[in-house]
């Protein structure tokens, strides 16, 4: 078997934590479809920085990809894939993307250097830019715009000097990394594990939304659909989950329909979700990445109520989801649907049409591996 080497922090594979979210299950996601790929994989773990001045520029917002010390970690793993005869190294997630530079200044050609692609961050760093949760003053906007253009300028280089290639989460990612310069691209739908058993307990005047709530999209899009809601006097509980408190509090001060049930671990997220009738996915434009909750809502079979960009990187051959493409339809969705019985049980059934027929990690194993030489 070929050795290779999954490079990460420990973090974004779950390690000692008990509230876990979207990067620790695509960085599960992507390990497993490794493996499967008959890589002989084992995980490189390098830590987060300590230098004073990266952390700043971190703090300020100065930073183009200083979420790590290449240069002092760089001869301890050169020297640690010479020893072991690594022929691939994985870097997981765009932030440790400097990394490859030294393993292709050491080794040239010979060690092949892929990235794992959780989303390209200059994307969803141009949208709070473009619309930010708060109002900017125009220093902070300036040192915004001439930090965008570091960002792709890294972005373009890395890919097209020390990447073989990239593997990416969806078909809108897989464009961007081709406009970046990526000289290989591989698209890799999202897995959906169909022996997940989960019993629901559906209160059908309940819906809710699980996501960090001072990420752009999701802030602006709770807003949104919010509003549209207030104007149907729909009576129902919309549950709130994710964090920081102060914004969940502030939302459920806002609008007397919210429940604010804060950031839960795997468990009680479990015991809340099971009782709703919907999941909505408010994704009203293309941020980075996907929408990881999906997949869970998919193996779970709550109805999903979406937009076209929020099940961007999912792929399935039967069944049908619950689609609206403004804030206004999606509230018109839910006072067709909230308290019907029969539309949300027609709903849960499609839900397990998709989950039996979308992709599993031995279906994208089969599709992926010949792009590599093993």
């Amino acid at each position: 078997m070929t050795k290779a080497l999954f490079l990460t922090h420990k973090k974004l594979l779950g390690y000692n934590l008990t509230i876990t979210g979207g990067v620790q299950l695509c960085s599960k996601e992507f390990y497993q479809l490794l493996k499967s790929c008959d890589f002989e994989i084992e995980p490189y773990y390098v830590n987060y920085t300590k230098n004073i001045i990266k952390r700043l520029a971190l703090k300020f917002r100065l930073d183009c990809y200083y979420y790590y010390d290449v240069k002092s970690d760089q001869k301890k793993l050169v020297d640690y894939i010479n020893e072991n005869h690594i022929k691939y190294v994985f870097i997981n997630h765009a932030t440790a993307v400097r990394y490859a530079k030294p393993i292709r200044d050491h080794f040239g050609f010979d060690v092949k250097v892929y990235m794992l692609s959780h989303g390209n961050d200059s994307g969803d760093f141009l949208h709070s830019i473009t619309k930010p949760i708060k109002k900017y003053n125009l220093l902070t906007k300036y040192r915004d715009i001439f930090r965008l253009g570091r960002l792709l300028y890294t972005e373009s280089l890395h890919r097209k000097k020390y990447l073989d290639g990239v593997l990416t989460v969806s078909e809108i990612e897989e464009n961007l990394e081709k406009w970046l310069g990526a000289s290989k691209v591989i698209y890799t739908p999202r897995v959906i594990n169909k022996e997940t058993n989960f019993k629901l307990n559906t209160d059908y005047s309940k819906i809710g939304f699980i996501g960090r709530l001072d990420h752009p999209p999701n802030y602006h899009g709770i807003n949104m659909i919010c509003q549209e809601i207030a104007k149907t006097k729909i009576d129902f509980e919309f549950a709130l989950i994710g964090g920081p408190k102060e914004l969940g509090k502030e939302f459920e001060k806002k609008y007397p329909f919210i429940s604010f049930k804060g950031e839960l671990d795997d468990n009680q997220l479990e015991d809340e979700i099971c009782t709703w009738s919907l999941f909505l996915n408010l994704v009203f434009w293309f941020p980075m990445g996907v929408s990881t909750k999906v997949a869970k809502a998919i193996e779970w079979g709550i109805p999903i109520l979406t937009t076209t960009a929020g099940i961007r990187g999912y792929k399935w051959k039967d069944g049908s989801m619950l689609m609206a493409e403004s804030p206004e339809e999606m509230a018109q969705q839910i006072k067709t649907f909230i308290a019907d019985k029969n539309k949300i049980d027609n709903a849960i059934n499609e839900m397990k049409k998709i989950k039996h027929s979308s992709y599993s990690t031995l279906d994208l194993a089969k599709q992926i591996k010949p792009h590599f030489n093993i």
